[in-house]
């Protein structure tokens, strides 16, 4: 419950919806669910989709090099965040998936799953090769590889 407070939080911070891609560069490209924004500073390339009521804040940094990406519904990925994936080596993002700001996700990596509960990675956080579970949490500064 607590995540869902935080979650909803996140979003009123500051934060704005959009289906306007003009302007975006590379990525008009990416499909824009309803109510999702990607923020113009945000550094990504083709291969990301996203879900339902997205947020990809300013700053954040996607770097597929040959992978995809689906960011699930109702996710978050905040300031300075940064995904990092390579063919062979994903990051899956499920449903509810809060990235606070500065973390570090590297693939392989699976946070949470489509229609599951929240998963929360903490403040400048690092998950690398690691699986977190529906219904989890990584502490801010914590490490999970």
């Amino acid at each position: 419950m607590k995540l869902r407070y935080l979650f909803v939080a996140a979003l009123l911070a500051g934060c704005g919806s959009s289906n306007d891609l003009s302007g975006l560069g590379n990525q008009a490209n990416s499909p824009i669910g309803s109510a999702s924004f990607i923020d113009p500073t945000s550094r990504q390339v083709s291969g990301l989709t996203v879900g339902k009521g997205v947020f990809v804040a300013p700053f954040a940094r996607i770097q597929l090099n040959g992978s995809t990406l689906h960011l699930g519904d109702n996710s978050d990925v905040q300031d300075n965040v940064s995904l990092e994936a390579d063919a062979g080596r994903p990051v899956r993002v499920g449903d509810q998936v809060i990235l606070a700001h500065g973390c570090t996700v590297v693939g392989p990596s699976t946070l949470g799953a489509p229609g599951a509960a929240p998963v929360f990675v903490g403040f400048n956080a690092k998950v690398d090769g690691a699986s977190m579970e529906p219904n989890s949490m990584l502490s801010a500064r914590a490490r999970l590889g």
